[in-house]
């Protein structure tokens, strides 16, 4: 379970999103350090964002908009 979003790292917009887009995320743990007493973590996770327009196929994610580096608490 993911408990907060302890800080940004990075959170590059790489292309617009428009009224009416779908996002999609694609998140990866980069790393993950344990807490004392084996009661949680600490993840640095990276989340690529993708938009797709109602005209967009289906069997693509679409465009990526944003590229977002960032540090949670985990239980």
């Amino acid at each position: 379970n993911l408990a907060t979003v302890l800080g940004w790292r990075s959170c590059d917009h790489t292309a617009p999103v428009y009224e009416g887009d779908t996002l999609f995320s694609d998140l990866s743990v980069e790393a993950a350090t344990e807490l004392p007493g084996g009661r949680g973590g600490v993840l640095s996770l990276r989340s690529v964002v993708y938009a797709a327009d109602a005209a967009a196929d289906a069997d693509g994610p679409g465009r990526e908009v944003l590229h977002w580096r960032f540090t949670a608490l985990h239980f």
